[in-house]
C-alpha cells in the first residue's frame, strides 16, 4: 500500500513544483514584458524628440535661410536706390561746377563791358572837347566816333552774350534743383523702405471668402486670404497715397501665387497679375487674395513691396511666414478647421 503511495506523493511534488515554477516565470516573464514595453516607450519618446528636434532644427535653418535672402534682397533693392541717389549727387556736383564757371564768365563780360562803356564816357569827353574848339579836328572826332561805334558794337555783342549765358545758367540752376528734388525724393523713399514699422493685425486662409480659417495646407481646401495690416512711420504723411504692392509667394521657390489663377497664355491678363496693388490712405489697410490653384509647397509668406518709379523694393518690415511645413501660422485668429 505504501509502495502505491509512494509514486502518487512524487507526482504530486514534481506537479506542485512544476505550479510554483510556472508562477515565478510568469512573473519573470510579465516583469521582462513591462521593462521591454518601458523600454520601447522610452525609444519612441526619444525618436519622437528627435524627430521634433529635428525639425525644429530645419525649420530655424530655413526661417535662417529665408532671413538671410530676405536681406540679401533688401539690400540689392536699396543699392539699387543708392546708386541713384550717388548718380544724382554726382550730378548735382557737376552742375554746381557749370554753374560757377557761367558766373565767372558773366562776372568778366560785365566787368568788359564796364570798362567800355567807361572808354566810351572819355571818347565822348575828348569829341565834345575837340567840338568845342573854333578849329575843330574833324579827322580826328571823325576817329574818335569810329572808335566808339566799335567800341558800343562789342558792348552789343557782349550783351547778347551775357543774355544767352545767364539763360543757360538759370536753366543749369533749375536742372540742379530739379536734381536736389529727385535727390530727396530719393532719400525720403529709402527712408520709408527702412524706417516703416509693418504690424500684421489678420493673416486669414479660408477655403471661401466666408469660410472659416483652415489650418493645414491640403488639395483645394486654401483659395482664399484676408489679410488686415497697418503701417507705421514717424512721418505719417511720408507714406500717404504712396503705392504699395501684396504678394503671397512659395518661400522656397519664391515663385507668386496669382491671382485667381495662373494662365500662361495671357501673362499680362488682371487675373494673371501676382500681386494685389494698393495706395495708403490710412491704417488698417484690408486686402483679400483669392487664387484656386492647387498649392504646390508647403510654406509660404507674405511681402510688402514698396513702388518707385515703376520698381519693386522690399519694405524692411514687410515679410511675414504664414505657412510653414503644411501648417498655417495664426495671424490674428486662434488654430483653425482641418
Amino acid at each position: 500500500m505504501k509502495n502505491k503511495s509512494l509514486p502518487l506523493i512524487i507526482l504530486g511534488l514534481l506537479l506542485l513544483g512544476l505550479v510554483i515554477f510556472s508562477f515565478f516565470q510568469r512573473g519573470e516573464i510579465n516583469t521582462k514584458t513591462k521593462v521591454i514595453a518601458d523600454k520601447t516607450e522610452q525609444i519612441e519618446n526619444l525618436e519622437m524628440n528627435l524627430q521634433r528636434e529635428t525639425e525644429s532644427k530645419e525649420i530655424a535653418i530655413e526661417k535662417s535661410e529665408n532671413l538671410e535672402e530676405a536681406n540679401t534682397q533688401l539690400e540689392e533693392e536699396k543699392s539699387v536706390l543708392n546708386k541713384e541717389i550717388t548718380k544724382l549727387k554726382k550730378e548735382i556736383k557737376n552742375l554746381k561746377l557749370r554753374i560757377d564757371t557761367q558766373r565767372e564768365t558773366i562776372e568778366g563780360i560785365r566787368a568788359t563791358i564796364k570798362e567800355k562803356e567807361n572808354k566810351i564816357l572819355a571818347l565822348e569827353s575828348d569829341i565834345a572837347g575837340l567840338n568845342s574848339k573854333k578849329r575843330a579836328d574833324r579827322e580826328k572826332i571823325k576817329l574818335l566816333e569810329t572808335e566808339k561805334k566799335l567800341l558800343a558794337d562789342d558792348i552789343g555783342k557782349l550783351t547778347v552774350e551775357n543774355t544767352s549765358i545767364l539763360t543757360e545758367k538759370d536753366d543749369l540752376v533749375n536742372q540742379m534743383l530739379d536734381k536736389q528734388e529727385e535727390e530727396e525724393i530719393y532719400k525720403s523713399k529709402m527712408e520709408i523702405i527702412e524706417n516703416t514699422s509693418i504690424s500684421f493685425q489678420l493673416v486669414s486662409p479660408r477655403s471661401n471668402k466666408n469660410g472659416k480659417e483652415v489650418r493645414r495646407i491640403k488639395k483645394g481646401n486654401w483659395n482664399f486670404t484676408v489679410v488686415e495690416l497697418s503701417m507705421f512711420h514717424e512721418n505719417m504723411e511720408m507714406l500717404e497715397n504712396e503705392k504699395f504692392i501684396l504678394r503671397i509667394l512659395d518661400s522656397r521657390t519664391r515663385v507668386p501665387l496669382a491671382i485667381r489663377q495662373s494662365n500662361p497664355q495671357f501673362p499680362d491678363s488682371p487675373t494673371n497679375a501676382k500681386e494685389i496693388p494698393f495706395i495708403f490712405t490710412t491704417n488698417p489697410v484690408s486686402l483679400e487674395h483669392y487664387n484656386n490653384e492647387n498649392k504646390k509647397g508647403n510654406s509660404y509668406e507674405i511681402n510688402i513691396l514698396y513702388v518707385v518709379d515703376d520698381k519693386e523694393f522690399l519694405m524692411q518690415h514687410g515679410a511675414v511666414r504664414i505657412a510653414e511645413n503644411g501648417k498655417f501660422i495664426p495671424i490674428g485668429y486662434e488654430g483653425g478647421t482641418e
